[in-house]
């Protein structure tokens, strides 16, 4: 693709959209940017990009504002656009696009077309960032050069798979959590290896029903080939009822991956007395070619690891059915990851990592901000920050693994209705909640009806998490699970858990620890 001759219109200046800006910058396009409200940290954002590639940051930048329900007033339509994954796919612009011929892509697309690394892309409703963040702790320790991206927010690998693409070489991997709305807008988008962790009720503000939703997730295996996996966590219910569509409407990608034996429904499986299954990284613009013989693939497309040249040659010994696995989550006391570190341990597995090395680094794997994070033990009363939390399902996931008794700091913004699921599983699994935010009334009303009375509302974080340590006694564990997104008093979860880390460390400043 010409870029050099491409106009492209790039509506919202998030960090995708500043990153892909700064992309095509490099590569000759023509660029406007498009928001509702340009923020100036994101114009200094892009400044800094250009810099660090040794551009003009002078150059002739198009930059308009956007209003939320109309489309900018073009004399002529652009070659392409690239949306933000915050516009709803009801947006005029899209219908506008369309009539245009003009083709919409998210910025994960444009990651794809300039990669020369192949893709291991995970998606799902909660654990995909725990397990992306796995699989590449894994793959760097059994030193597989890989690059952790995407929709990766609040951790220190905070880049997205555009940036990403044009550090990684063709014999590394790019390891890349996207979402459902970033899958909304691909056209090409095809990952190597394609992991969903779960498909629960979530989003539906945005995509209007579960169905829309979880199709929406789906898209990650349209355009799989033979060559290429994809690993599902087959248990979750999600996924069989997104499986029973996708058969049913004869999907490409997953009828190619399907026959060729590699759809990967239980993890557990691939541990075996067998070689491991491995995966070559190789080049091409967007495309990994073809598995080596070795891999258990049909073909030997240029590019593939001949036989006896894989990663990982002569793996030690494996017990059956991922037990060795098992046995390492608990040293690490990784229980919370549950079948996500499965997932991910499958993954190394096929890119050629032995059950040893799997198991060690299992062991050193620490988790990842604001998902099940312990912050502090003041007077015997643990803190766990999961301000990732932001919906029914996780909260559930959550509150079952949290150390008991334990004291919930639960609500925010209730996205899905779903305050009679938030408060059953407080009910079932806590001792007290302090209900917090725009909805957390209501979840406390739904307690009520259900005979649950050892709730409060404490309206503010603050005042929640002095509430909880009030209330908690040594032994016991106050845990930030809001069950519900963030917006109504914060700018996003990673906001939230690091208010919730300063309370606790006011907590402790004041003498109390």
């Amino acid at each position: 693709m010409n870029w050099s001759e491409m106009r492209v219109a790039i509506v919202g200046t998030g960090r995708s959209g500043i990153a892909a800006a700064a992309a095509l910058l490099q590569r000759g396009a023509t660029v406007e940017l498009y928001d509702r409200n340009m923020q100036l940290d994101a114009l200094e954002q892009l400044m800094a990009h250009l810099e660090n590639a040794q551009l003009d940051p002078d150059m002739e930048i198009t930059i308009a504002g956007f209003p939320q329900q109309d489309v900018p007033d073009w004399e002529s339509p652009p070659d392409l656009i690239i949306v933000s994954p915050a516009l709803p796919p009801s947006h005029p612009l899209f219908e506008g696009a369309r009539a245009h011929g003009v083709p919409v892509w998210s910025e994960i697309e444009l990651g794809y077309r300039l990669a020369k690394a192949p893709i291991i892309a995970i998606t799902g409703t909660n654990a995909k960032t725990t397990t992306a963040a796995l699989v590449h702790h894994l793959l760097t320790h059994a030193g597989i050069r890989a690059h952790l991206c995407g929709n990766i927010a609040g951790t220190e690998s905070d880049q997205t798979l555009t940036t990403a693409a044009l550090k990684a070489q063709p014999d590394e991997w790019l390891v890349a959590e996207v979402s459902s709305f970033q899958l909304q807008n691909i056209h090409q988008f095809r990952p190597h290896i394609a992991v969903i962790t779960n498909i629960t009720p979530d989003h539906l503000d945005y995509h209007g029903s579960f169905e829309a939703y979880a199709r929406a997730k789906g898209r990650l295996l349209e355009n799989l080939t033979p060559d290429d996996w994809a690993v599902l966590n087959g248990n979750d219910a999600g996924i069989q009822q997104l499986l029973k569509w996708l058969r049913a409407e004869n999907c490409p990608g997953l009828l190619n991956v399907e026959r060729a034996g590699h759809l990967i429904l239980n993890p557990a499986s691939l541990w075996g007395d067998e070689e491991p299954k491995s995966l070559s990284p190789s080049g091409g613009e967007g495309v990994a070619e073809a598995l080596s013989p070795a891999c258990g693939g049909e073909g030997t497309g240029e590019g593939a690891v001949p036989s006896g040249e894989e990663r990982n040659p002569s793996p030690q010994p494996s017990p059956q059915r991922g037990e060795g696995v098992s046995d390492a989550l608990s040293l690490s006391g990784g229980e919370g990851m549950g079948e996500g570190a499965l997932l991910a341990a499958a993954v190394a597995r096929i890119v050629g990592c032995s059950e040893a090395q799997i198991q060690t680094a299992l062991t050193s794997f620490r988790g990842v901000p604001h998902r099940m994070e312990f912050v502090a033990e003041i007077k015997g009363v643990r803190f766990i920050n999961n301000s990732m939390c932001t919906n029914a399902a996780a909260l559930d996931y959550s509150l079952r693994l949290a150390p008991k008794p334990c004291i919930v700091i639960a609500g925010g913004v209730d996205k899905n209705d779903s305050a009679e699921q938030l408060a059953d599983a407080i009910r079932r699994y806590c001792r007290a909640a302090i209900l917090i935010g725009q909805d957390g009334e209501r979840i406390g009303a739904c307690l009520s009806a259900a005979g649950y009375t050892n709730w409060r509302y404490a309206g503010t974080l603050e005042r929640a998490v002095e509430q909880a340590f009030a209330l908690a006694q040594s032994g016991e564990t106050v845990i930030l699970a809001p069950g519900c997104a963030s917006f109504d008093q914060f700018r996003n979860f990673i906001e939230r858990g690091e208010r919730f880390r300063a309370c606790v460390r006011t907590l402790s400043e004041r003498g109390q620890g």
